[in-house]
């Protein structure tokens, strides 16, 4: 096996995560898109061992990293996942998602719903600044 075992991988992953909790939030370009070489290096070992997880690990890796650089976000969605009372009303609503952009964009938006209702923001008020800001 070219990278070790799958549980020698999943424990590179693992290390890559909790090892870029402490990255510094100015850190540079070059620096950042090293670590996502490193998970980029681990997706193809699994691809080409033939998991389709090496896929999505491979698309996901650019965006893996986000919260370094923003202060206040979480490195997981864990918290929008475990709230299935704010997502059970969009069931239907995520099932017009077929596309993996759809999903994505679904799932950020979970995340900012998620995440202003637990800081106790007005819902309207945020969608509506960052319908704005964009």
């Amino acid at each position: 096996m070219h990278g070790g075992s799958l549980e020698e991988l999943h424990q590179r992953l693992q290390s890559i995560f909790h090892s870029a909790k402490s990255l510094p939030r100015d850190i540079g370009d070059e620096d950042l898109q090293k670590w996502i070489d490193n998970v980029s290096h681990i997706a193809g070992i699994y691809t080409e061992l033939g998991y389709r997880f090496g896929g999505k690990l491979l698309g996901a890796a650019p965006d893996l990293f986000t919260f370094v650089r923003h202060t206040g976000m979480e490195p997981t969605n864990n918290r929008c996942e475990r709230a299935p009372g704010l997502a059970t009303p969009h069931k239907r609503m995520r099932l017009m998602f077929r596309s993996a952009k759809g999903m994505a964009t679904y799932g950020t938006l979970m995340t900012c719903l998620t995440t202003w209702n637990d800081q106790g923001a007005d819902l309207m008020e945020k969608i509506r600044e960052a319908i704005m800001a964009s």
